[in-house]
């Protein structure tokens, strides 16, 4: 099946505070399912893009508006955490539309100067059809023990600026 056959599928953005606490079990649940349980510390979304389909969810993007430092430039980012469809439903267009919105809340919602994602490298090719880049790092960010170093590829969508150059630091928990 092609994006262009797809099921329909009901896309919802929501901030975390309008998300129910059931519907935010699912979330977390189809995270923890893609993700697994990290002893990594991260930084909840702010808003959530859902996928539905049949009224079930499916699929998920978190967003955080976050300021980060890139070199001697501090700049906004719109964070994408914990890009996920459920096993029998993806190859089906469904996180590519979810991500088109997301991408389309960045700039028209936050509004963000650059979407971030940090990401491992069997998905990069996904994000690079979608109109992301990697960039260079290293990117660091903060956990209860002390600064880390990103293991995953450093990704950026921008927003009408070009991406400085130099180290990044997420300035807290990643996403």
């Amino acid at each position: 099946m092609t994006e262009d056959t797809m099921t329909h599928i009901d896309i919802r953005i929501s901030s975390l505070k309008g998300v129910p606490s059931a519907l935010l079990a699912q979330l977390d649940d189809l995270f923890d399912r893609e993700f697994g349980k990290e002893p990594t510390v991260y930084s909840d979304s702010d808003w959530f893009v859902m996928g539905f389909v049949e009224r079930r969810l499916v699929s998920r993007v978190g967003i955080l508006k976050r300021v980060v430092s890139v070199g001697d430039d501090v700049v906004v980012v719109g964070g994408i955490s914990g890009v996920t469809t459920l096993a029998g439903y993806r190859k089906h267009g469904y996180g590519t539309a979810l991500m088109r919105s997301a991408q389309q809340f960045l700039k028209d919602e936050l509004p963000a100067s650059f979407g971030l994602l940090i990401c491992n490298a069997r998905v990069k090719q996904f994000y690079e059809r979608l109109g992301w880049r990697e960039v260079a790092g290293p990117t660091t960010y903060a956990q209860p023990r002390g600064s880390e170093t990103c293991k995953g590829l450093t990704m950026v969508l921008e927003c009408g600026r070009e991406w400085p150059a130099g180290p990044i630091d997420l300035c807290g928990y990643p996403w």
